[in-house]
């Protein structure tokens, strides 16, 4: 069975760690992309949790899963009270529009 892993800071990692997921402490840019990195090659995971402020930091890495036709890890972007954006809501937007070929206004 694959595993749930979360990365962010310590404070981020404790509730999901409590339902059962396996929590990585990473804070800066460069922790969380290596992190990711490691994750991806280790295979062990199916979902992978992380703060949405990080979403161009590993929008590269998840683009060649893509690419590749790989369906796993799953990325899911939470926000993180650190510092909230909608980067989540654009990512999926530009998923759907993509999908559908319709422009999506909001």
């Amino acid at each position: 069975m694959k595993k749930v892993a979360v990365i962010g800071s310590e404070s981020f990692i404790r509730f999901f760690e409590l339902i059962g997921a396996e929590g990585f402490v990473a804070e800066t840019s460069n922790e969380i992309k290596n992190k990711v990195k490691e994750i991806v090659e280790s295979k062990e995971y199916s979902v992978v949790i992380i703060p949405e402020r990080f979403l161009d930091v590993v929008k590269p890495i998840k683009d060649k899963l893509i690419r590749e036709e790989k369906i796993e890890p799953i990325f899911v972007f939470l926000p993180d009270f650190i510092e909230i954006t909608e980067k989540r809501i654009e990512e999926l937007k530009r998923n759907i529009m993509q999908a559908i070929g319709i422009e999506i206004r909001m």
